[in-house]
């Protein structure tokens, strides 16, 4: 009906996606068309009514989280057959395994403010009504995080508004208590610069594409965790003291990557030399090797004139034959 193309539209303005994957066609309501026409970028994958079985979608889900649906959270079949397309449509464009997408957030509508698409363009949440343009918008003046990752949270949270009192309360308590704590507050600051965009270095190393680079980013922003929790482990406020305790101990992989990788890599993979002298012998070796390759030929010529006695034998090479006695 009408009242849920709406429904459908106001999320979808919520997320201005990249890409939908939907089991019905958008010729199949005229709102639904022109949110598609306007929107060139969007990659559309629709009528793909049979991503969204149910039986398979509740097998690929136990599959994927090792859980049932009901103990993810999803109350409801549109949910479940949701999810189930998801993952399909995911493993299937990706032409890889998806084993690294262990959680699932569900949320409701009880959750956020329902802002439909016109009240959305004219409070200029995002984009200013006239040019579509960021500059001007609510957000560009709230926005001066100091990484994407919470470049991204304000945005959520800006296009987003919770309604529940209490989670909102909550919310300000903490930003109340950073505004009141100067020094607190400037040693975050400070902190942050040190954090790279955590989100994407991890979907780099799922995929198996991260370069020495990217490592190295990663251990300089996990360093950062420990301090960050000292900072906010003892502070009055709740909100604050959970996210210090929510935050793991990654001191592991910051000592592995410090000791695997070179303090100021290559970027490429390809150019070598990005592995730590100390992290493993047979490397060493190797380097040694490729470093030191005539030492080697001499030592091998020394041993070999001392094993048959021919004080002349000499260890040559040329392309034809590579190495020879």
């Amino acid at each position: 009906g009408e009242a849920l193309v709406q429904k459908i539209l106001n999320e979808l303005s919520v997320y201005d996606p990249a890409e939908v994957v939907m089991n019905v066609s958008k010729r199949s309501d005229n709102a639904l068309l022109d949110y598609f026409f306007t929107r060139p970028a969007c990659m559309l994958n629709d009528n793909a009514e049979e991503r969204f079985d149910m039986l398979s979608a509740e097998q690929s889900i136990n599959t994927q989280f090792g859980k049932t649906s009901d103990q993810l959270g999803l109350q409801f079949e549109s949910q479940i057959r949701s999810v189930g397309a998801m993952l399909g449509y995911i493993s299937e464009t990706q032409r890889t395994t998806v084993s690294y997408i262990k959680n699932l957030n569900v949320y409701s509508d009880e959750e956020y403010l329902e802002i439909d698409m016109n009240s959305r363009r004219s409070l200029e949440l995002t984009e200013t009504m006239r040019n579509k343009e960021f500059k001007g918008s609510l957000l560009w003046v709230l926005d001066k995080t100091h990484s994407a990752m919470g470049a991204r949270v304000l945005r959520k949270w800006t296009e987003q508004p919770l309604i529940n009192m209490n989670d909102i309360n909550a919310r300000l308590d903490a930003v109340e208590a950073l505004y009141n704590d100067v020094i607190t507050r400037g040693e975050i600051i400070e902190n942050m610069k040190n954090v790279r965009d955590l989100e994407r270095l991890m979907t780099k190393i799922a995929y198996g594409t991260a370069n020495p680079k990217d490592l190295r980013a990663m251990s300089t922003t996990l360093a950062v965790v420990p301090v960050l929790q000292a900072l906010l482990r003892d502070n009055p406020c709740e909100m604050l003291r959970s996210l210090a305790n929510e935050m793991g101990n990654t001191d592991d992989i910051v000592d592995l990557i410090d000791r695997a990788i070179t303090d100021d890599p290559p970027f490429s993979v390809r150019e070598g030399g990005f592995i730590a002298k100390g992290y493993n012998q047979m490397v060493d070796d190797l380097v040694d090797m490729l470093k030191h390759g005539k030492d080697y030929v001499k030592q091998i010529e020394a041993r070999e004139r001392e094993a048959t006695g021919i004080s002349k034998l000499k260890v040559g090479y040329n392309k034809v034959f590579g190495y020879y006695i």
